[in-house]
């Protein structure tokens, strides 16, 4: 009985295909009438079905998709393109933003990179634009103070394995001032089952959310499990930007004096270059006036060995003009009209010379 359902469905296909007369009714009995039964029918039915394919082949292709879309979407390509809203070249991926914000890494303009300041392609002597430098920054351990039964070699050891946490939280606030250095202290406490308590982060790098990094960050060390209680550290870590390749008359910035900046500027085309002298025990800035293409210019400078000036200070001197830092050492350039910085630039440029 099973097979009776396909058998008939295979007989109506036959007997429609063969009968040409004008009454339906009558042809379909003729067929039905001249067609055997039983298993020959059977048999019958399926030979007038493949021999009617043979005539009129309908072959049946696979369905593949859509091959263009499938190149689009699997595998990292499509990992990549996954909530990509803000430019539609620009790669995302499931666990990060929403979409690209509008980046397009694949481009060939600037795009967004464009601009002033760190990471940007606009004006490089803005405010808070870093040196060239030969050397990373530099993170040093000073002299720790141990009062507790744990080797003091035992504790550097383990602080030194995590410098690379220290070192993040420094290059962060590289990003707001380039020329950032000092020392944090961190003062805490080992308790007895190795676990650090007490943290009490201070220093004098002028930057607040530096030292409170570097403490929460010794939040997370683990040490040995001290004997006969719990140990007091005072652990100092310095941090430096690392060194300049920069100079002034061929000399590293760390030796260059007035007199190398004057000799600098002279050598620059510039005339009527004058020292402005200081009243003595003064601080601040040593003020050059002298004249470039006939134009008046101002040159501020600090060496490597004295007080560094204030961030606020900095940037306003930035805004006249053309500004190099490292550190300490500072020279600035301010054309008395105005004009464009480029012009600032390219004068600074000619006194500091980089690699």
């Amino acid at each position: 009985m099973k097979a009776l359902v396909p058998v008939a469905a295979l007989m109506v296909v036959a007997c429609s295909s063969s009968s040409k007369s004008s009454s339906e009714s009558s042809a379909t009995s003729s067929a039905s009438a001249a067609a055997p039964s039983g298993p020959d029918a059977e048999r019958a039915a399926l030979e007038t079905h493949l021999q009617k394919l043979a005539r009129d082949p309908k072959p049946v292709l696979a369905t593949l998709g859509d091959p263009p879309r499938d190149a689009r979407d699997v595998g990292v390509i499509g990992l990549l393109s996954v909530g990509g809203g803000g430019d539609p070249n620009a790669p995302t991926a499931p666990w990060g933003r929403d979409d690209s914000g509008g980046a397009n890494l694949w481009g060939d303009s600037i795009g967004d990179s464009f601009g002033p300041g760190p990471g940007g392609v606009g004006n490089p002597s803005g405010p808070l634009t870093g040196p060239h430098r030969s050397k990373p920054p530099q993170v040093r351990a000073g002299a720790s103070t141990v009062k507790g039964r744990l080797p003091p070699e035992v504790i550097q050891r383990i602080v030194r394995m995590n410098f690379g946490r220290f070192r993040l939280c420094y290059e962060n606030g590289l990003k707001t001032d380039p020329t950032l250095a000092g020392r944090v202290s961190i003062s805490f406490t080992i308790n007895a089952d190795g676990s650090v308590a007490d943290i009490v982060p201070s220093g004098d790098i002028p930057d607040q959310s530096v030292i409170q990094c570097v403490g929460r960050s010794f939040g997370g060390l683990s040490f040995p499990q001290p004997e006969g209680g719990v140990v007091k550290v005072v652990y100092p870590i310095s941090f430096s930007p690392g060194e300049s390749a920069a100079t002034v008359g061929g000399k590293a910035i760390a030796d260059v004096t007035a007199d190398d900046v004057k000799a600098a500027l002279e050598k620059a085309g510039c005339t009527d270059v004058a020292q402005q002298d200081k009243p003595a025990g003064a601080s601040g800035p040593t003020l050059f006036t002298a004249k470039k293409d006939g134009r008046p210019v101002t040159v501020k400078f600090v060496s490597s060995k004295e007080p560094r000036l204030e961030l606020a200070d900095r940037v306003k001197l930035a805004d006249a003009g053309a500004l190099f830092t490292d550190g300490a050492f500072l020279v600035a350039v301010a054309f008395d009209d105005r004009v464009d910085q480029t012009v600032s630039k390219a004068l600074l440029d000619a006194i500091v010379v980089r690699p």
